[in-house]
């Protein structure tokens, strides 16, 4: 691989676009995607380092988007690394295979989503400037209709659930809890700004979805739902 800087250009055939930014803090690969034709999207990579490690981090400081530096413990990296847990933790759930193929589309978009939210927390150059480009797709009303399709299939709630069940449910509960920190980590860094209420509305109504989606799984392999007894 050559050292300098490279771009990349792919075809792939697909019926929407995604446009989203991996977020390192040193070693940073930029994805952005978009539609060329109604049924293609064209995908530009372009790499800015051949390492994954470069050692500007190993003093306690790391890089938001736009090159600023930081210490790792800015409240801005903590909810960027908030999201990447609950994005990985999705990621586990999705490796299970007994995720039917409705929910499986509707969590991988849950996944880019994320990634625009990071992107979204990291652009900001201050706590109070931000960059909304990143959330043209974020629309908490798509996971709302997946929340309503669901529970039409669902036993009325009139119990507090333990969380549990099948190992896809009760990794549903996990990434519930997760969603539920990564929330309170983006209004802890105060990135109170323009696209501030898009972002805690989706990812208060992501952690409702997977409340849901918890209990339909459980439901779909008829597995009992653990009431609480208090």
């Amino acid at each position: 691989m050559q050292h300098k800087q490279q771009m990349n250009v792919m075809y792939l055939s697909h019926p929407f676009s995604v446009s989203f930014y991996i977020i390192d803090a040193d070693s940073c690969l930029f994805v952005v995607i978009y539609p060329v034709f109604p049924y293609t999207m064209r995908i530009h990579l372009r790499r800015t380092t051949v390492k994954i490690y470069t050692r500007k981090g190993d003093t306690g400081t790391t890089s938001l988007q736009s090159g600023l530096r930081v210490p790792k413990s800015d409240a801005r990296i903590a909810a960027c690394g908030c999201l990447d847990e609950l994005n990985a933790h999705l990621g586990l759930l999705l490796s299970m295979p007994d995720i039917p193929d409705v929910a499986r589309i509707s969590l991988h978009l849950c996944q880019s989503d994320l990634f625009s939210i990071g992107a979204w927390v990291s652009s900001s150059h201050n706590l109070s400037t931000s960059n909304t480009q990143y959330l043209d797709k974020i629309d908490a009303s798509r996971l709302e209709k997946n929340i309503d399709d669901m529970e039409l299939q669902l036993p009325p709630l009139v119990h507090f659930i333990l969380p549990g069940g099948t190992p896809a449910a009760s990794q549903t509960h996990v990434c519930r809890t997760v969603c539920r920190r990564a929330e309170i980590a983006i209004h802890t860094a105060q990135v109170n700004t323009t696209g501030i209420s898009t972002v805690t509305a989706y990812m208060n109504r992501l952690s409702d979805f997977l409340f849901v989606l918890s209990r339909y799984l459980n439901h779909v392999a008829e597995h009992n739902e653990a009431e609480w007894q208090g």
